[in-house]
C-alpha cells in the first residue's frame, strides 16, 4: 500500500501500472493512491468505502477496480485541467479511453469516459484550447451515437454541449458556438426525457453565465 502511494505521488503514470500488475494488494494500493491524492474529502472517504468492498470480495483484475479507477482517471483530468497541466490531463484521458475500449458494453464505465471528456472540454474551453477542446468534443459524439440509449450518457452530451457554447461565446467564436447549438438542439429533440435535459442546460447556462 506504501509503494503504490509513492508511486502516485511520483506522478509516473509508468510506476502506477508496473505497481498495479503486482498483487492483488498492490492493485488496490492503486486506487487508494488516486483517493488520497483527492483535495476533496468526501471523495476520499468514497474511494476508501470502496477500497474496503472490493478488498473484501473482489479478485485481482476485477471489474471493479476498473469502474474505481475510471472514477478516479476522471477525477485526475478535472484536477489537471483546473491546474492547465494539460499533458497529465491526457495521460489519465488515455487511461480512461483504453478501460473504456476493454469493456464497451460496461455501462458504468462508459459513463465515466463521458463524465472525462466533459470534465476535458469544460477546462480546455476554459483555457481557450479550442482544438483540444473539439477532440474530447468528437470523443463525447461518438460516445452518444454508441449508446443512443443510455440516458445519463446523452446528458453528459448535452452538458458537455453547453460547455463549448459558453467557451466558444466567451471568445466570440460565434460560428463554432452556431454549431455546437445546432447540436443541442438536435439532442433536445431525439432524447427521451426532454424536460429533464432542458432543465439541466437552462440551469447550467445560468449557472456559468
Amino acid at each position: 500500500m506504501i509503494m503504490a502511494r509513492e508511486a502516485v505521488q511520483s506522478s509516473l503514470i509508468e510506476s502506477l501500472r508496473e505497481v498495479a500488475g503486482r498483487s492483488r494488494a498492490n492493485r488496490y494500493g492503486v486506487v487508494f493512491g488516486l483517493f488520497v491524492q483527492q483535495a476533496h474529502a468526501q471523495r476520499r472517504a468514497y474511494g476508501l468505502d470502496q477500497l474496503i468492498f472490493d478488498l473484501k470480495s473482489q479478485d485481482e483484475g476485477s471489474l471493479r477496480f476498473d469502474e474505481i479507477f475510471c472514477r478516479g482517471a476522471v477525477s485526475a483530468i478535472g484536477d489537471y485541467g483546473s491546474a492547465q497541466a494539460f499533458a497529465e490531463l491526457e495521460t489519465w484521458g488515455r487511461c480512461l479511453r483504453e478501460l473504456a475500449e476493454r469493456h464497451p458494453e460496461h455501462a458504468e464505465i462508459q459513463l465515466q469516459l463521458a463524465r472525462g471528456a466533459v470534465n476535458a472540454i469544460n477546462r480546455y474551453g476554459n483555457a481557450q484550447a479550442f482544438a483540444e477542446l473539439e477532440t474530447w468534443g468528437r470523443c463525447l459524439r461518438e460516445l452518444g451515437e454508441r449508446h443512443p440509449e443510455h440516458a445519463d450518457i446523452q446528458l453528459r452530451l448535452a452538458s458537455g454541449a453547453v460547455n463549448a457554447i459558453i467557451a466558444y461565446g466567451s471568445a466570440q467564436a460565434f460560428a463554432e458556438l452556431e454549431a455546437w447549438g445546432r447540436y443541442l438542439r438536435k439532442l433536445a429533440e431525439v432524447i427521451p426525457n426532454k424536460a429533464r435535459v432542458g432543465s439541466g442546460v437552462a440551469t447550467e447556462v445560468s449557472r456559468k453565465a
